[in-house]
């Protein structure tokens, strides 16, 4: 079995720009999508801070992994 973490997101290079901008990163290529208000309701977090974490975690997995 493999486990490999991520977040599911979608790219949304034609979003509006204040979209790409509060809930994206890299102008779009990746955005949160649902469940994220659940998490805002438990947690004081933006969706940048939450796709920035999950990204981190994934790389480090992929180092430490073997």
């Amino acid at each position: 079995m493999t486990f490999t973490p991520h977040i599911m997101s979608l790219r949304c290079p034609n979003c509006v720009k204040e979209i790409r901008d509060t809930e994206c990163l890299s102008n779009g290529t990746y955005c949160l999508i649902p469940p994220k208000q659940d998490i805002n309701l438990e947690y004081d977090v933006t969706d940048e801070a939450l796709l920035l974490e999950n990204q981190y975690g994934r790389c480090v997995h992929e180092v430490v992994k073997d």
